[in-house]
C-alpha cells in the first residue's frame, strides 16, 4: 500500500505544480484554481491510503480518470507536449490504481 502511497504523492505534487505553471505562462485563473485543489485533495488523500482505507483509492481512481480525460481533451485541442505527459501520468495513474484495485500487479 505504501508504493500507491508514494505514487499519489507525486502524482499530487505533480498536479499541483502544472497549475501553477499553467497560470505563469497563460495567465488564467481557472487552472489554478482546479489543479491546485484536485492535487490538494490527492495530497490529503495519500493520508486515509497510510492507514489503508479503502475508499482512498477509489477516489484516487476516479480522480485519476477525471484528469486523464481533461488533458487529454486538452491535448486534442492544444498539441501541447506537457499535456500529452500530464495525460499520460493521470492514465498510469488511473490503470496502476484499477489493476491494485483488482489484485492484478502483485505489487504489495
Amino acid at each position: 500500500m505504501k508504493t500507491t502511497a508514494y505514487i499519489s504523492l507525486i502524482y499530487g505534487l505533480i498536479i499541483i505544480l502544472s497549475g501553477i505553471m499553467a497560470f505563469r505562462f497563460t495567465d488564467k485563473l481557472a487552472p489554478l484554481v482546479v489543479e491546485v485543489f484536485l492535487g490538494i485533495v490527492i495530497l490529503a488523500n495519500v493520508f486515509f491510503m497510510m492507514m489503508e482505507k479503502k475508499p482512498s483509492f477509489y477516489v484516487l481512481l476516479v480522480l485519476s480518470f477525471l484528469l486523464a480525460i481533461f488533458y487529454g481533451y486538452n491535448f486534442s485541442q492544444t498539441h501541447q507536449f506537457f499535456q500529452g505527459v500530464l495525460t499520460g501520468i493521470s492514465f498510469f495513474v488511473f490503470i496502476y490504481e484499477l489493476l491494485k484495485l483488482f489484485k492484478v500487479t502483485g505489487a504489495e
